[in-house]
């Protein structure tokens, strides 16, 4: 008898289990409730457990919901969605939105009629969910109660919110050097993750009159407040039960479904299975590759002693030394915690050094410090010496081990690698902002997910003996795959282990990427006190590791014996005083004052220090060189880029019209940073007064993610219409004249279909918009000229006029052109000194409003800032390289490289696609030697792009000063293999220099598409057919991107990072004496498709792999020597391919007898693959034997199907599992294009009609073998 047959009210339960909280209610029938929430740190199983003990007591029924549920409750599962909709429901609300603010993602329930109809969720990403707030407020020392009350005291200050990693990043600096206090950081990072909450509602497109806000963050008081004032037309509403909404509807649920036969409550929790996890070999394995040089200890104190402070100011450790003068040993020695207060832990460690020296007399002769928070702390320190971090460990490193030459420094927040020649750093490079390679991540993760204090990371870890492999991940999305390790019952130690080796790798690829590592590596750095990360480097890189004694005090070792070298050169002053001095120095904080140096009036705090007055901050550098001693100040470089500026905007900006037919807007963004004097002259000359859009303002919301000159094309058309112009003038810019050597001068797809974007977005001003197709290349000549006629009309001007207007435009833009690089060339004439020549796009790396002042904190180093696109052209170009504008890169490069203290540096945005593809070709290019890459976009903050640039400029000072020539490129580069042709055929000569035929048996053709099995087996009997060895290689999969993630920098497209995984990944097994050829797409852009083969040359050359080539038939290289008969039948291949992908689609959404269905097709695709191996290609004589035996078996089913279509490229178009997961449920996917193909064959076969159905309906022709092939 069930237990509500006894009399007993029914109760029913109700779990949620969430990313970092489990949630429980019991719903009494008469509406009483009892829930429970708790914290399960990583480990939900215990969790489940301890509050099943703690709720004992029967129950009539129970759902589960949430997305690792049934992995851990033997109970009925209900999606989280129709969760939320029994609890509305039960509680009588109606909201147009739910927002569900989880721990790890928030997601939007738009709502109609009680049910959900869309479901929108925020991306994968650490900042926008509320365990980024309770990481951020834990790393200032406050938990998320009083992190909250801090918020409400504090003040808003621009955040790099752009992800995680940065956000925690920009957060750490402003903290460090004294811009802001905690509270401030609390309430900016609220504010910041409102506003995705507000971007989340806003995106939607759905109405949010009425939006009820669920999950833990919905308790913020503030949030709400903030999200009411950024969202006033909105009501939001906060219930009692919001903290467990969905849990409260799982229970909804079990209720409605009556009683449910459970099993017993102590079964509920399942036995956790991790067999399917990835695994690596123990890092015990390799610790027989470390060396650990033995820590010498301190130097015995006495009295009279002459010491040299030196202190790391870091973002999560503060380090500080006392360096003995004259033996060269560490006499006392402090590391704590930064807490966001690197004043305050400096004071905190020399009071520390203090009572290590016990009241004994001592002179501190000097002082220096490095670090993150090094400029604040040297003003607290009267003014000593700062040294960027890179120059401070290099220099300790040359003190313990002279002869190295590789330096691996993986701190708190950042990450850097260095090479060394004599001892001084002549390369580098650091991590872009992400901490999956740094320590706080390791920590954090153990921390909040396991905690585990940091002592215990490194003996667990090396306790593991099978560690879960991880493989390369973004810092927010390894959070997830730790607690779905966690959570599937991985053992604590295994997961430690994965993510110490997670560390290396991510170091490896965002890193040291496409560097040469050295002969020794010293590992150094806090996170190298970790016994277990020497054994992860040592295991990845298959070298040998050093640990200095003491890793984490390298870099205020380096610091104390840099300043040590300038005492010893008198270059600075000697001090004669105590430790205790320091402690009653007095700072008073003076009103802030304006730089009115250039434009970009910079507010600079002033401090009076004894009789000094210190100005600290803006910027540029000025005001840091101010505070140096005379002997280490630099005399102002030129700003060029400022000069390109003037001359644009002002010498060529052409005179209004006297009386002007109307006002017309020009967006200052993208082509207009190098073409407004031709789109000025061209509109005053048809009448028109020309009006640029304002810096600054007009909104940037753009419908659908774009990058940020995107983005700011939106902001500017947006201004342009709020200042009433008449039109705005964004033309459709397709192509520059290309330079020698290359066919095409391309711009990037977005830029060239701006126009239209724009147009569809500003829709109810779409009219307003004049948006002609023009090009200047030659061969675009006539159409341009038929546009300008047509926009005349549009403007009522006649013709004649507006061609006039043109050419005139076409010479003034000639004429800046000229007169610009004359100036130049006349500011370069006798510049000997070092030089730094910005690159990248002019709207990016020349705009003021988006390059953060990058070419004023170069000049104001001491560098003269060159223009790229100023330099002399350097030719030939790889005629791979098919876009305008990394042309004029690439072009620079090679200048540089064949002149003299010029050093590049680059500036890009995230996700430029030719700037991703491109960056494989720069970086080969500038191998060697020091150059700098910078990526920007609106959430960019200063603080990490002055310590990149800093860094840059350091590394350059530092080989002038020792006179250390560039590196060059490593010797041990090999030469690609190449494709040759010749009268008598083609052939694959190897790096080595051997030359074997196409079919050669040691050759070995791969096909690197994804796609599925039947045009495989096609090829493979095409290839088959003429001798060819063909191998297709499986369809991508999460291990395919991890090989990828080797040799790309992850800014790639998905397509290239796919080719490219498959490609290392056969490298890597593939036979002895094999010559591989893969074939990867070729085509001429401006997709990033356009320069795939060289990067894919570049990636074999950094792999070392002179056996491997990548190559595409195409007429170009004969079909690589086939004929055209060959290239027509693969391109049959493949359009077969894709008509029979859709008809068995089709089939197996509609076909009665699915089973038959699939069988008559599998026999035709049968005879295809048959006939592919006699070079025939024709599906006419297997479709029509199929129609006369089978069509009566394929009767169509009597109900209506869903149907829908698919956009997208044709790489993504293809993907299987997409595909399959819809036809499942009964929904079928067709791509246009492809459906009337398949439409046809449907027809003939099942017998209802239509015309018959051939390739050639397709393709126009017959390729089946009717004649000898040429």
């Amino acid at each position: 008898m069930d237990r509500m047959a006894r009399g007993r009210d029914p109760v029913f339960e109700g779990w949620n289990l969430g990313a970092v909280s489990v949630k429980w209610i019991r719903l009494h029938e008469d509406g009483v409730m009892e829930h429970d929430i708790r914290r399960h740190g990583g480990d939900p199983g215990q969790t489940i457990r301890a509050m099943l003990q703690h709720s004992a007591g029967s129950s009539d029924g129970a759902v589960v919901t949430g997305p690792q549920a049934v992995s851990f409750l033997s109970l009925p599962y209900v999606p989280e969605s129709i969760c939320t909709e029994a609890a509305l429901e039960h509680l009588g609300r109606h909201p147009d939105l739910v927002l569900s603010l989880g721990g790890e993602s928030f997601v939007a329930y738009c709502m109609a009629g009680g049910s959900v109809r869309r479901m929108i969720s925020s991306n994968r990403c650490a900042a926008g969910s509320g365990e980024f707030l309770v990481q951020q407020f834990g790393r200032m020392n406050l938990d998320l109660a009083s992190g909250i009350a801090a918020a409400r005291r504090g003040r808003r200050v621009a955040l790099a919110a752009r992800c995680s990693v940065h956000c925690k990043s920009d957060a750490t600096h402003k903290l460090n050097k004294g811009e802001c206090t905690s509270a401030d950081i609390a309430c900016s990072l609220i504010a910041s993750l409102t506003a995705r909450i507000a971007g989340l509602i806003t995106g939607s497109g759905w109405q949010h009159g009425h939006v009820l806000l669920a999950g833990g963050l919905a308790q913020s008081t503030q949030l709400v407040d903030e999200l009411s004032s950024l969202l006033p037309e909105t009501r939001f509403e906060v219930l009692p039960e919001s903290g467990y909404l969905e849990a409260l509807g799982a229970a909804v649920t079990a209720r409605k479904n009556g009683a449910w036969r459970l099993p017993d409550r102590d079964a509920w929790v399942k036995p956790a299975d991790a067999s399917r996890l990835p695994r690596r070999q123990p890092l015990s394995r390799f610790s027989d590759r470390v060396v650990r040089i033995l820590d010498p200890g301190t130097i015995p104190l006495r009295a009279g002693m002459h010491f040299i402070l030196g202190v790391d100011a870091g973002s999560t450790t503060t380090k500080a030394i006392l360096l003995d003068r004259d033996s060269g040993r560490i006499a006392a020695r402090c590391y704590l915690r930064t807490h966001g207060n690197p004043v305050q832990a400096t004071f905190e460690c020399i009071a520390s050094l203090e009572r290590q020296i016990g009241g004994l007399p001592h002179h501190v002769v000097q002082a220096a410090v490095t670090g993150s928070g090094r400029e604040i702390v040297s003003i607290y320190l009267d003014n000593c010496t700062a040294f960027n971090e890179i120059l401070a460990h290099a220099r300790a490193a040359r003190e313990l081990a002279p002869d190295v030459d590789t330096l691996f420094e993986i701190g708190g927040q950042d990450a850097k690698f260095v090479t060394l020649q004599a001892g001084i750093p002549v390369d580098y490079s650091m991590n872009d902002g992400c901490s999956a390679g740094t320590g706080s991540f390791l920590e954090e993760a153990a921390a909040s997910d396991m905690q585990v204090p940091v002592e215990q990371l490194g003996p667990l870890a090396l306790s593991s003996t099978n560690p879960i492999a991880f493989g390369e991940r973004c810092a927010a999305f390894i959070n997830s795959e730790v607690r779905t390790a966690l959570q599937q019952g991985v053992a604590r130690a295994d997961v430690l282990a994965g993510l110490v080796y997670a560390i290396v790798e991510n170091y490896l690829s965002r890193v040291v990427g496409c560097r040469q590592i050295g002969r020794t590596v010293l590992l150094q750095g806090g996170v190298a006190l970790n016994p277990a990360l020497a054994p992860a480097v040592a295991a990845l890189t298959g070298g040998n590791v050093t640990v200095p004694p003491s890793p984490e005090l390298m870099g205020c070792e380096g610091a104390a014996r840099m300043v040590g070298d300038l005492l010893l050169a008198a270059a600075v002053p000697a001090w004669d005083r105590e430790l205790s001095s320091f402690g009653r120095m007095r700072m008073e904080t003076k009103a802030p004052f304006t730089c009115n140096t250039c434009e970009n009036q910079c507010e600079v705090q002033r401090f009076r220090l004894a009789e000094r007055t210190l100005a600290f901050g803006g910027l540029c550098s000025k005001w840091e060189m101010a505070r140096r001693p005379r002997s280490l100040r630099h005399a102002e470089g030129r700003d060029l880029v400022a000069l390109r500026h003037e001359m644009m905007f002002q010498w060529f900006a052409p005179a209004a019209p006297a009386h002007p037919r109307g006002r017309i807007g020009l967006p200052l963004a993208l082509t207009t940073y190098e073409l407004y004097p031709l789109y000025a002259r061209f509109l005053t000359g048809l009448g028109f007064e020309v009006v640029l859009s304002r810096r600054g303002l007009g909104s940037r919301r753009t419908a659908a993610p774009l990058c940020y000159p995107a983005e700011l094309m939106h902001a500017a058309v947006d201004d342009l219409l709020a200042q009433a112009v008449d039109f705005v003038f964004l033309p459709y810019m397709r192509e520059f004249p290309a330079k020698q050597s290359v066919e095409h001068a391309y711009l990037c797809p977005i830029t060239q279909d701006m126009p239209g974007v724009i147009s569809a977005f500003f829709e109810a001003s779409a009219g307003r918009i004049l948006s002609p197709e023009i090009g200047l290349a030659p061969h675009l000549e006539t159409v341009t000229q038929l546009e300008v006629v047509r926009l005349a009309e549009t403007l009522k001007v006649s013709a004649e006029r507006a061609s006039a207007s043109w050419s005139a435009a076409i010479a003034h833009q000639g004429a800046f052109e000229r007169s610009y690089r004359d100036e130049i060339r006349e500011a370069l004439r006798g510049l000997d000194e070092p030089a730094v020549i910005l690159v990248g796009r002019p709207y990016a790396a020349f705009a003021p409003e988006v390059n953060l002042s990058v070419p004023r904190k170069i000049a104001t180093r001491g560098f003269t800032v060159i223009p790229g696109d100023a330099v002399p052209s350097q030719t030939p170009l790889n005629e791979r390289n098919v876009w305008h504008y990394t042309q004029d890169v690439m072009s620079a490069v090679e200048y540089a490289k064949g002149n003299a203290n010029r050093y590049v540096c680059a500036i890009s945005c995230f996700s430029c696609g030719p700037d991703a593809i491109g960056h494989h070709r720069l970086r080969r290019e500038l191998e060697g030697q020091p150059f700098c890459f910078l990526e920007i976009d609106s959430h960019t903050a200063h603080a990490g792009i002055e310590t990149r640039v800093g860094a840059f400029l350091d590394i350059i000072e530092a080989s002038r000063m020792h006179h250390i020539a560039p590196a060059g490129a490593a010797m041990r580069r090999v030469l690609p293999a190449h494709l040759e042709q010749n009268g008598t055929g083609t052939w694959v000569v190897t790096g080595t220099g051997r030359r074997l035929a196409l079919n050669d048996p040691q050759v070995v053709h791969v096909s690197l598409a994804d796609g599925p099995r039947f045009v495989s087996d096609m090829m493979a009997g095409f290839y088959a057919s003429i001798g060819w060895k063909w191998i297709f290689s499986p369809n991508t999969n999460a291990e395919t991107l991890q090989y990828a993630k080797r040799v790309c920098s992850g800014r790639e497209c998905l397509p290239f990072l796919s080719m490219a995984g498959k490609a290392v990944k056969y490298l890597e097994k593939r036979s002895a004496g094999e010559v591989t050829v893969f074939h990867l797409l070729d085509q001429g852009g401006p997709c990033q498709n356009g320069a795939w083969h060289d990067a894919a040359t570049v990636i074999f050359e950094r792999l070392g792999e002179s056996d491997a080539l990548v190559a595409w038939p195409t007429a170009r290289n004969n079909y690589l020597g086939q004929g055209d008969r060959f290239g027509a039948m693969k391109v049959a291949a493949y359009v077969l391919s894709d008509v029979m992908a859709e008809v068995r689609s089709t089939l197996r959404c509609l076909a009665k007898d699915r089973g038959a269905a699939m069988a008559i097709l599998e026999g035709v695709e049968s005879r295809l693959i048959a006939a592919s191996q006699r070079r025939e290609a024709s599906g006419e004589r297997a479709i029509a034997c199929a129609h006369r035996t089978q069509r009566p078996r394929v009767a169509r089913r009597r109900r209506q199907s869903d149907f829908r279509g698919r956009a997208g490229e044709g790489f993504l178009r293809r993907t299987r599992h997409p595909r399959e997961d819809y036809r499942d449920v009964g929904i079928h996917l067709f791509s246009a294009g492809r459906r009337y193909c398949a439409a046809r064959f449907l027809a003939r076969l099942s017998g209802a009609g239509g015309p018959e159905f051939h390739v050639r309906v397709v393709l126009g022709m017959d390729f089946r073998q009717r004649q000898d092939s040429r």
